[in-house]
């Protein structure tokens, strides 16, 4: 909240005055309560709008999680309902064990990111394309994206600096980037997936370096009936989005590529938006009108 501005009345005392956009965010605050009893999305809301300031608040969830961390990196707190959800795309509890571990060493620090591309049976990495919903014979990282992502901390201590070092300027570019991001994520909500299946496969392997599918299947695909569900990137991104502790890792993680790859964010972001504007979109549904009353 805004801090009041307290004035002195002499020996009457002291009367405190408020700024003019208090009002404004009080109203802002109580239409918010109306959608959800969640005072974190309230807080996230209120950054996308421009009204606070998001930095404690990450810094906050990120030492959460460094906490649960020095328990061990097998540690039941870090076991949340939705890294269940996402996980459980992994068949095989073995296999399972190796992909949470695996990035929770990570998370840890205990192991360099590109360590995760080392072989193992089956690979991290392919369990990841799993789990995220990226194509499944996507090629790993060359070795010149190697050599920049090594040099970038994606431990949760390193995820809690990037915050702690940000300027203004970069939460501002962060403000603008998820402003797009929430743009796209309630597209996605109204995109017909039936229709736009075979599209959204196309370009996902295309930016993945994938050879698209031949014609006869994308054929069959475009000829399918059944209600498709949302691609699982995107119910990735949904689930994540969710929980507090994600939007905060994710929005550290978004601000660290920002530093390193700030022209292909920019061009990832608009090309999104400009795709997402040109899929097939659901039919309205619109509201039943009353048959009339029978005359007597």
């Amino acid at each position: 909240m805004p801090e009041p501005l307290p004035i002195s009345l002499g020996r009457r005392g002291t009367v405190s005055y408020y700024p003019a956009e208090t009002v404004r965010l009080i109203d802002r605050i109580n239409k918010l309560r109306q959608q959800t009893r969640d005072a974190d999305i309230w807080l996230w809301q209120l950054w996308l709008d421009g009204s606070v300031n998001i930095r404690l608040w990450a810094e906050k969830h990120l030492d959460n999680l460094q906490k649960k961390l020095d328990g061990g990196v097998h540690s039941k707190p870090l076991r949340s309902p939705i890294g269940r959800r996402l996980s459980n795309r992994v068949r095989r509890a073995r296999d399972r064990d190796e992909f949470i571990g695996g990035w929770l060493a990570a998370a840890a620090g205990l192991v360099p990111l590109v360590s995760l591309y080392a072989a193992a049976e089956p690979p991290i990495f392919d369990l990841t394309l799993k789990v995220s919903g990226l194509p499944s014979n996507a090629p790993v990282p060359d070795r010149d994206l190697r050599r920049d992502l090594s040099k970038m901390d994606l431990s949760f201590a390193g995820l809690r600096k990037t915050i702690a070092d940000a300027s203004d300027e970069d939460f501002e570019q962060a403000r603008r980037d998820w402003r797009v991001i929430a743009g796209l994520m309630e597209t996605a909500e109204i995109i017909d997936w039936s229709g736009a299946t075979s599209a959204w496969d196309a370009r996902l392997k295309s930016l993945a370096g994938v050879a698209p599918d031949p014609p006869s299947m994308r054929a069959r695909k475009a000829q399918r009936v059944r209600p498709s569900p949302p691609p699982t990137i995107i119910i990735t991104l949904r689930t994540l989005w969710r929980e507090a502790v994600g939007r905060a890792a994710m929005l550290a993680t978004l601000m660290t590529f920002r530093s390193y790859f700030s022209n292909v964010v920019s061009e990832m972001l608009a090309g999104a938006g400009s795709w997402f504007d040109g899929l097939p979109r659901l039919e309205p549904v619109l509201p039943e009108t009353p048959a009339p009353e029978p005359r007597p």
